[in-house]
């Protein structure tokens, strides 16, 4: 059948040929040619003539050549066509054992993947008695895209007997073992390793799991790292705080002057010493015998420690004077701290005091009381 075929091939090229007429065509166009270009000669240009005249002569030349392909193209054009014609009636004749072709191969594919999901379902079950405690880790389908997909050596390949796929798989069982050795004996902790078991157990790639594993313990470490310094800083920072507050307290505290110890009650002054009933007698010697009216100044200050329970400025002293001053109020049961020159009174010692000060200042004697004070 195939010697009949190319005897009948040959002849339609002959026939094609013949009828065509390329050849003939071809030739004429190549005497033509051969013709024209005798007629021309390109040569040096020596003035302005010759220059028109060699643009009149290229403009000649290239009108052959478009003349002369022209003539190829339209005979091309209808060779072109005819062909395209001969391949649609060739593919309709065809038809019938194109279909024919489709059906067998059909056929040979679906026996194929029958064949080929045999063959693997045959190796899942010799890898589950093989190894069957890696199976949970590391699924059949797994194993076989990792290791049963290289080109010329597919598992479910033709080419490889029953035996020599089961032998395929072993070898990658025992790929996977060496590897778990491989990380049982690295330098990581219990933890660091079942991280890196469960990543190569997904991936099947020992080199890609070491390194993400080594990357995420870098950055734990990095993060830890990160983490203690800023803790140290905050401490750092709220110890110095602390100090900063303790010196201002120290500062401020240094700054308010230590308030002065009160007198005893007992005590008159800083140099005599008398007791309640001397100053009683004191007082009643110099009262006067009968009062005399209270001067506009004297209201003044009954208003004043009337509203307010204050005195104020009885005269102008000095400290030691202010402390043996609070030393005879003391005396008579008036207390309370100075503030200036005045100090806070009750009712009854406001009284009391300025019926004393009213006193004295009637019966003023400046240089007696310059020595009594």
């Amino acid at each position: 059948m195939a010697e009949v075929i190319e005897a009948e091939a040959a002849t339609i090229e002959t026939e094609l040929a013949e009828t065509s007429g390329l050849d003939q065509l071809v030739a004429s166009i190549t005497t033509q040619a051969e013709r024209l270009a005798a007629e021309y000669m390109p040569r040096e240009i020596a003035d302005e003539e010759d220059y028109k005249q060699s643009k009149r002569e290229r403009s000649a030349a290239r009108k052959d050549i478009a003349e002369l392909k022209g003539a190829y193209d339209q005979q091309m054009r209808a060779i072109k066509e005819a062909v395209r014609d001969a391949d649609a009636r060739i593919k309709d004749a065809l038809e019938p054992l194109a279909l024919i072709d489709g059906g067998y191969k059909r056929e040979v594919d679906a026996y194929e993947g029958r064949w080929k999901s045999q063959r693997l379902a045959d190796l899942a079950e010799a890898y589950a008695g093989y190894a069957p405690d890696l199976v949970e880790l590391v699924p059949f389908d797994r194993l076989r895209a990792r290791f049963g997909n290289e080109k010329g050596k597919q598992w479910d390949a033709r080419s490889l007997t029953d035996m020599q796929a089961e032998a395929a798989m072993q070898q990658a069982v025992q790929v996977i073992a060496n590897d778990e050795r491989t990380i049982d004996s690295t330098p990581y902790d219990e933890q660091d390793k079942a991280a890196l078991k469960a990543d190569y157990f997904q991936t099947l790639d020992l080199a890609g799991s070491l390194r993400r594993t080594q990357e995420a313990k870098d950055q734990r470490e990095r993060v830890a790292r990160l983490e203690r310094e800023r803790k140290e800083r905050e401490e750092l920072a709220r110890r110095i705080a602390e100090q900063r507050q303790a010196e201002q307290e120290a500062a401020q505290q240094a700054k308010e002057p230590e308030p002065e110890p009160e007198p005893p009650k007992d005590i008159i002054d800083t140099h005599t010493q008398m007791s309640r009933a001397e100053y009683q007698a004191e007082l009643e010697r110099m009262a006067p015998e009968a009062p005399k009216p209270i001067t506009k100044h004297q209201e003044t200050v009954r208003t004043i420690t009337g509203a307010q329970t204050v005195l104020v400025a009885l005269y102008s002293m000095t400290g030691e004077q202010m402390r043996r001053l609070a030393g005879t109020l003391s005396a008579q049961g008036i207390h309370g701290k100075p503030k200036g020159t005045g100090m806070l009174l009750s009712e009854s010692q406001c009284a009391d005091l300025l019926t004393f000060a009213t006193t004295r200042a009637q019966t003023y004697d400046a240089p007696k009381a310059r020595r009594e004070l």
